[in-house]
C-alpha cells in the first residue's frame, strides 16, 4: 500500500494546526470561527453553485436572489454564492454545508462566535423556529482584521494553494 498520500496529509493537519495556532494568537479565534466571519461576509470562497436558502430552481425564485462577492483577500478565483434576497442570514444547516461541518459541530463554531460577539441571531420570517446568522458590527470589523497578509501560511499549504492556481 502507498503510504506517502497518508504522509503529505499528515504534514497538511500539521500546516494547518500551525495556521490556526497563529490565528488564535493574532485575532482570538479558531480557524472555523474565521471560516465563518468568512462565509457570512459573503468574501468566501465557494464550490456551491445552487443557491442558499432556495427550493427548487423556478425563474421567479431565482429573479429574487442576490450574489455575494466570493474573492477573498489572497485573490483565489471563486464562484457566487447566491442567497434569497432579504433572508437576513443563512441557516445553520447552509453554514454546516458550506463550511463542512457536522451539523453539531457548526452549532458549537455558531455558539462561539455568538457568545464573542461576531454573528447574530434571527428568526426567519416565514417560519420563527428557523433562525439565520449574520455577522454582528463586531463580526465586520474581525472580518477587515483578518488579512493573509499578516497571517503567514505555512510552506506546505502555500506550496499546496499556489499548486491548485496553476492547475
Amino acid at each position: 500500500m502507498e503510504t506517502a498520500c497518508l504522509c503529505r496529509l499528515r504534514l497538511i493537519y500539521k500546516a494547518l494546526g500551525a495556521f490556526e495556532a497563529s490565528l488564535v494568537k493574532r485575532l482570538g479565534i479558531n480557524f472555523n470561527e474565521a471560516m465563518l466571519v468568512c462565509l457570512l461576509s459573503g468574501h468566501c470562497v465557494s464550490g456551491r453553485s445552487e443557491a442558499i436558502g432556495m427550493k427548487g430552481s423556478g425563474r421567479e425564485e431565482k429573479d429574487d436572489m442576490i450574489k455575494l462577492r466570493t474573492r477573498n483577500r489572497t485573490e483565489l478565483p471563486g464562484e457566487e454564492i447566491r442567497v434569497k434576497k432579504g433572508c437576513g442570514g443563512l441557516k445553520a444547516s447552509e453554514i454546516a454545508d458550506e463550511l463542512g461541518l457536522s451539523c453539531s459541530n457548526a452549532s458549537k463554531v455558531i455558539a462561539s462566535a455568538e457568545n464573542s460577539g461576531l454573528v447574530k441571531r434571527k428568526a426567519c420570517k416565514e417560519d420563527a423556529r428557523c433562525m439565520r446568522f449574520s455577522l454582528t458590527q463586531k463580526g465586520m470589523e474581525m472580518f477587515g482584521r483578518i488579512s493573509c497578509d499578516e497571517l503567514r501560511l505555512p510552506e506546505e499549504l502555500a506550496d499546496l494553494i499556489n499548486g491548485a492556481l496553476r492547475d
